[in-house]
């Protein structure tokens, strides 16, 4: 299983990335993600990322969940999910 790391987008040319292992984050310019042929060392801990896929949000994303109940439409009665 390959580690993900998280890459967010702090301005138009620096990015955070933080450390799947010890997760420090640390600010990175672009242009070294993009240009760089080298292996990337995000914490302090040693872990090497040798391959990073930037997600081009402005903030990370949050787990949602929302309760709710799945309705018909034409009689407005709850639909059965086990069907």
């Amino acid at each position: 299983m390959m580690a993900t790391s998280s890459v967010v987008r702090t301005s138009p040319d620096t990015c955070v990335i933080t450390c799947p292992r010890c997760e420090q984050s640390t600010p990175t310019p672009i242009a070294q993600i993009w240009l760089s042929q080298e292996s990337l060392h995000p914490g302090a801990c040693g872990f090497i990322l040798r391959l990073v896929r930037m997600d081009q949000r402005r903030f990370p994303r949050k787990p949602v969940e929302l309760s709710g109940a799945l309705l018909d439409v034409k009689t407005w009665r709850p639909v059965d999910s086990t069907r």
